[in-house]
């Protein structure tokens, strides 16, 4: 295939001992941001252990349940706002804020902390699945504004949910920093 004056995929990859492989090729410019690099780009091997796999999978059945939990005792009712969803979302967003500054500032040692809570049990309490079904639902049943209110919400709920996890917690141990060197201090006779 060659290249039309637009741009397309050729069939031949312009670099020596690399054909067949497709690569964008745009006549006008020279080159296109699309384009592949130069150099091969190889992907990183990453070796999982066993151990891990059991961890994210038993923290996987402990989100699963609890997200279960939470839609047994509130149900959603068809054809309105999606409040449950949204509600276990903006919780797991929430809860991997906390996560994510507790692992990294507090406890970054824990080698099973982030498969277990981080994948395991909010990725199986949040349900990016169910967001889209229930989105597709409103749209289908005529309802756009509701299902574009329940994105809007659903989004900014949940960044707004990841910065006050790792705010709060950040302003937690920071304290408790502060604290515990006003203790040294007085302990030492300074204070």
């Amino acid at each position: 295939m060659n290249p039309s004056p637009e741009g397309e995929l050729d069939g031949e990859d312009p670099r020596p001992g690399r054909p067949g492989t497709a690569s964008l090729i745009t006549a006008r410019d020279g080159g296109s941001p699309f384009a592949r690099p130069a150099r091969p780009v190889r992907a990183r091997r990453v070796e999982v252990s066993p151990r891990v796999l059991v961890v994210v999978s038993a923290g996987s059945v402990v989100g699963a349940l609890l997200r279960y939990l939470a839609f047994t005792v509130v149900p959603d009712r068809s054809g309105s706002f999606p409040a449950v969803t949204v509600g276990v979302n903006v919780v797991g967003c929430l809860a991997i804020g906390w996560l994510m500054a507790l692992a990294l500032e507090v406890w970054p040692s824990r080698r099973f902390l982030r498969p277990f809570l981080g994948v395991g049990v909010l990725g199986g309490f949040t349900t990016f699945s169910t967001f889209a079904v229930d989105t597709r639902g409103l749209l289908a049943d005529g309802n756009v504004v509701l299902a574009l209110v329940s994105v809007a919400v659903s989004l900014f709920a949940g960044l707004g949910a990841v910065l006050a996890g790792l705010a709060s917690v950040r302003l937690v141990v920071r304290r408790a920093g502060e604290r515990r060197a006003r203790r040294q201090l007085v302990r030492r006779g300074v204070g």
